[in-house]
């Protein structure tokens, strides 16, 4: 894709839509740490990167892939239910210093591997 399509779909992504503004008070109450890694990009940061999160069951459990793209890392978490407490659990994991970030490594093409 050339800089200026890139460029165009931003700005059409700028321009006031229909939609409904998001009611993200739960994520401000119980994972506000979450909801900024999802929502605002930081300082620095190459592009215009926010947090994703992945889930998907695989063995009769959950698991979840934390992407922080704004900073190029990732994490796993594995949990047995999807229950009310899901988002309380990933904001606890994403802002516990044990959690064990993967970064990338540049492998012999010269690309980011994890």
């Amino acid at each position: 894709m050339s800089v200026s399509k890139r460029m165009a779909l931003l700005e059409e992504r700028k321009k006031p839509t229909d939609s409904q503004p998001r009611n993200t008070d739960y994520l401000e109450e119980h994972a506000p740490v979450l909801l900024e890694m999802m929502s605002i990009v930081p300082k620095g940061s190459t592009g215009d990167k926010t947090c994703s999160l992945l889930i998907f069951c695989e063995d009769g459990e959950f698991k979840v892939l934390v992407n922080d793209r704004a900073v190029t890392r990732k994490a796993w978490l594995r949990m047995e239910s999807l229950d009310e407490d899901f988002f309380k659990i990933v904001e606890h994991f994403v802002t516990e210093d044990h959690t064990e970030w993967r970064f990338p490594k540049v492998g012999d093409n010269g690309r980011s591997q994890y």
